[in-house]
């Protein structure tokens, strides 16, 4: 990422990183380079936090009932090997 300025230009925060946005945003200034949000709505950071953790929690959630399910079809497979 060095050289050449670099800018980035995103809709919303969010469709860059779910979350975690400052720290993508400190790596990117470190190098010389900016984030450019188009989409800045005015939130505090207390329910920002509040989204970033049920963003969390619905990823790991949805991971486990897909997990879930695909041991369903391992076990329903016969051409997979039983140990």
């Amino acid at each position: 990422m060095q050289g050449s300025q670099l800018t980035i230009v995103v809709a919303c925060r969010d469709r860059l990183t779910r979350f975690g946005f400052e720290l993508f945003e400190y790596l990117v200034s470190i190098n010389g380079g900016k984030i450019l949000v188009l989409d800045q709505p005015e939130s505090c950071p207390s329910s920002e936090l509040t989204a970033d953790i049920l963003s969390i929690i619905h990823v790991f959630s949805c991971r486990v009932h897909g997990l879930r399910k695909y041991g369903k079809k391992i076990k329903e497979d016969s051409s997979v090997p039983k140990f």
